[in-house]
């Protein structure tokens, strides 16, 4: 008869089945079910160790498994699936066999009893502490996205419309206080930021369109016709989009597309507070300030004067939380128009630029957090794992932003031809010069970026002085 396991070997073969359950088994000499459960162990070990290798391989792949709703959903099933096997093993290695002529002291047995709880409850409570994070991302990716197929890229780009809209409490009226166009090679992730004057007018809206149906003349006049101002018209003329439970957004695209030439595949929309939030997930950015910059303003007191709301952003280099960052970039007094929109794209760039693969994977969860209730965006999460794909390849290419505004663009009374021109130029690097004030890919460096970027100093926006004197650049790294 063989004699019965020792205490010590009972609890190696505890251990042994939480690190590869069915291991134990074997240990205590239960083939059968042993060699069943250790192969199937072996299997899946293994598996997790291929996708391991595959998501250290390239960054671009963890960020694809974080936003892949269907990869979430299998990671949740197989983590749980694990855990519930690790609890199987171990637990029935506390069964006491019929064949065994005795049964070990009371004590011993307590103690493996108490040891075996602690592993299974150390192991598989982290496991689905795991899957319960993989199937929050994945409800919050199902929320925040739209379902259906993916984008299709345009003349081989993406084009996504990104706008901040104003909802502050004091405000009556919703209305984007930045617009850009991201346009992305579909291939190589190359990056370009078209940032669009919100005062722009004078200009056809895209042919077919809802507004160009409304106003087949375009969106000519002297005065109070501003680009920003198609959302709010969208808004209060639902009817245009019929459908649409986003008619200001709609009618947003069909004036910067009219504007730009570029078929919009997307949008996002992010409110004050969703860019607030953002910035302080990812611990801050740092921008250098050539020009201090007031936070005074905003709101009204009550009776005419401003309020000042705090000191202002003294120039020099600026490490500056979500607050900071908004008031950076929306400050009005003694500025135009703009300089706001070189402030926002000097953000935006820092934010490219410091949001890589290891700040998104270490702080995911903030800023997961950020975007709950706070983005609006039509763009399908079957899109997000190309996406994470091409934004590694943005960050090898550097970024570019380009700005119709002055001295290149008067958004008031816009030469369309030049616009175009700029945009094209911008588009194809390879085969056109560049605009003096976009910022080429570089090689890897430290210090400052001191690129000039066009300032224009006067309050009222006139653009009369077109000094190439920085108002502000980031740090490069």
């Amino acid at each position: 008869m063989t004699a019965p396991p020792t205490f010590g070997r009972r609890a190696v073969a505890v251990v042994a089945a939480v690190v590869v359950p069915g291991s134990g088994h074997l240990l205590l000499g239960r083939r059968r079910v042993g060699l069943a459960l250790t192969a199937l162990s072996v299997v899946v070990i293994g598996a997790g160790a291929v996708a391991a290798l595959w998501v250290a391989s390239d960054p671009s792949n963890a960020a694809a498994l974080l936003l892949s709703s269907g990869a979430l959903l299998v990671a949740a099933i197989a983590l749980i699936s694990w855990a519930m096997l690790i609890v199987f093993c171990s637990f029935d290695l506390l069964r006491e066999p019929a064949r065994e002529p005795r049964r070990e002291p009371g004590a011993q047995r307590a103690a493996l009893t108490a040891l075996t709880v602690v592993l299974v409850a150390a192991l598989s409570g982290s496991l689905l502490t795991a899957a319960g994070l993989a199937t929050t991302q994945r409800t919050t990716i199902d929320t925040i996205f739209a379902g259906g197929a993916g984008l299709v890229p345009v003349n081989g780009r993406y084009n996504i419309l990104l706008a901040g809209t104003d909802v502050a409490p004091d405000r009556s009226i919703v209305s984007p206080d930045s617009i850009a166009v991201a346009s992305v090679d579909a291939i190589t992730g190359q990056t370009v930021i078209i940032g669009v004057a919100r005062n722009t007018q004078n200009f056809p809206f895209a042919p077919g369109s809802a507004l160009a149906t409304a106003f087949p003349e375009g969106n000519y006049c002297e005065s109070g016709c501003s680009l920003n101002h198609a959302y709010e018209y969208g808004v209060e003329h639902p009817q245009l989009y019929p459908g649409s439970s986003t008619p200001g957004v709609d009618a947003l695209i069909d004036a910067v597309t009219g504007y730009t030439g570029l078929t919009i595949g997307g949008y996002v929309i992010i409110k004050m507070q969703g860019f607030v939030d953002l910035i302080d997930a990812i611990g801050g950015v740092t921008v250098q300030v050539n020009k201090a910059v007031p936070r005074t303003g905003v709101p009204n007191n009550g009776v005419g004067g401003l309020v000042v709301l705090g000191p202002p952003i003294e120039p020099g280099l600026q490490h500056m939380d979500g607050a900071t960052a908004l008031w950076f970039a929306r400050s009005r007094l003694d500025s135009s128009d703009t300089e706001r929109m070189i402030r926002q794209g000097c953000l935006q760039q820092a934010l490219f630029t410091q949001l890589t693969p290891d700040v998104l994977l270490t702080k995911f969860d903030a800023i997961e957090s950020s975007g709950a209730g706070l983005i609006d965006t039509n763009i399908p999460s079957a899109s997000l794992s190309e996406f994470a794909r091409l934004a590694v390849g943005a960050q090898r290419f550097g970024f570019t932003r380009i700005d119709l505004s002055p001295p290149l663009v008067v958004p008031e009374q816009p030469d369309l031809d030049t616009v175009h021109s700029i945009i094209t130029d911008a588009l194809e690097p390879a085969t056109a010069s560049r605009p003096e004030h976009t910022s080429p890919p570089s090689e890897p460096q430290t210090g400052v970026d001191s690129t000039p970027v066009p300032t224009v100093s006067p309050a009222d926006g006139s653009g009369s002085d077109t000094s190439l004197s920085p108002i502000c650049s980031i740090p490069l790294s």
